[in-house]
């Protein structure tokens, strides 16, 4: 129970509930904001009732810094919400959408300047109707713009009961850019092969200055690093 307390706290709370938060409260609506405001304090006090078996002495002082009321132990313990509703599916949805995002710009080495686009469907294939909300937060997070299916070249990502469509464009071609390494690498072996014939060439130890031969060796070991990158790059994409 433990455990599976501190997992809601920084997996769920503080990394997803909190940042999520953010847009509104930097945002205009001042109900928007009091509303928001209102649903973290409820969540933080159930969660410090929760904590009060564990930490009870902790807990007691933050309650009661909190909600200036007199005792935690006094107080009624947290009851469940149903949370069968659209409003919670579309949020782990919107965290599903996120993470599916992050991973394809980090994956794709996609800056977070660039702009991207697309939509969802549901497991129906169906187009996903997000509202306002939705759309704002993944315009912050993930620099993505929510659209209508169209006949474009797509991206898909699985998502929470669904598909995310992302529309390809400002996302680097992985077959281009493989064919694109294989060259470089190509050129690189015939230099470290051109390289590594002339420092094995006792007549060119002998002959060449001093000077001439450190910068072959120069030469050779930095082709021998620029051909690890390549070949390193060439791996990850290939696992894609």
């Amino acid at each position: 129970v433990g455990n599976e307390l501190v997992s809601f706290i920084w997996d769920d709370f503080c990394d997803w509930y909190i940042e999520l938060s953010k847009v509104t409260l930097s945002g205009n609506d001042p109900q928007a904001k009091a509303a928001t405001q209102y649903t973290l304090y409820v969540a933080l006090e159930a969660i410090v009732k929760l904590l009060h078996p564990f930490m009870p002495f902790v807990s007691e002082e933050i309650y009661q810094t909190l909600t200036q009321k007199e005792s935690i132990v006094i107080s009624e313990w947290p009851k469940p919400l149903d949370n069968e509703g659209d409003d919670f599916k579309q949020v782990d949805q919107l965290i599903s959408m996120i993470s599916s995002l992050r991973e394809l710009r980090l994956s794709r080495d996609v800056k977070r300047d660039v702009p991207l686009k697309g939509w969802a469907t549901d497991q129906d294939d169906q187009l996903i109707d997000f509202d306002a909300y939705i759309q704002q937060v993944l315009a912050h997070f993930v620099n993505f713009e929510l659209v209508a299916m169209a006949e474009v070249d797509t991206l898909v990502s699985p998502m929470l009961s669904g598909t995310l469509h992302i529309i390809n464009e400002n996302i680097e071609d992985v077959e281009k850019e493989m064919t694109q390494l294989q060259e470089q690498i190509q050129v690189l072996e015939k230099e470290l092969k051109r390289s590594k014939g002339m420092l094995s060439n006792e007549n060119f130890i002998k002959k060449a200055k001093p000077e001439k031969v450190a910068a072959e060796k120069a030469k050779y070991e930095e082709y021998q690093r620029q051909h690890a990158v390549l070949m390193e790059k060439l791996k990850d994409l290939q696992v894609k």
